[in-house]
């Protein structure tokens, strides 16, 4: 009886432990797609009142703890003579969540078209971190139901 608790109770922990991890990781990307909806608006509201050029615009953007890095290394490649596009293109491609909205986001055009598509694609990473979030909270239910309803089946088995 006692290698059966055990055994269950490893069981319980591991699962514990996969749902937590997940959480953890869904939940920093969530937090990443966040602060690039607000790298976002801040280059836009940087163009459109400060008429800031873009190497200091993205010299502005590392203080974000988790999209900064990528800005930063954005820059680097501006001073290698990497076209800003190309740059942006490659490094955002990487990402496991929202890569598809800024890659596809135009940096070319004039101070109008520029902020345009800057605001839009911010507010299409604000609607995903919003189904995100919907998600996260539907799958934790499922979870935790599934959870009660396995501990409910080993109490009934171990009887």
């Amino acid at each position: 009886m006692t290698g059966k608790l055990l055994g269950a109770a490893f069981i319980a922990a591991s699962a514990l432990w996969v749902f937590t991890a997940q959480l953890r990781t869904r939940k920093r990307q969530t937090q990443m797609l966040q602060e690039l909806a607000a790298a976002l608006d801040a280059m836009a509201a940087a163009i459109r009142w400060k008429r800031m050029a873009m190497p200091d615009i993205l010299a502005s953007l590392k203080r974000y703890p988790l999209a900064g890095p990528y800005f930063q290394k954005i820059e680097k490649q501006l001073q290698q003579g990497i076209p800003l596009e190309k740059a942006w293109y490659h490094l955002f491609s990487t990402l496991p969540v929202g890569s598809e909205l800024l890659t596809a986001l135009e940096l070319t055009g004039d101070e109008e078209k520029l902020t345009a598509a800057l605001l839009y694609t911010a507010r299409q990473l604000k609607d995903c971190c919003q189904r995100r979030r919907q998600e996260q909270r539907q799958g934790t239910k499922l979870w935790l139901a599934g959870a009660l309803s396995g501990a409910g089946l080993l109490i009934i088995l171990l009887m």
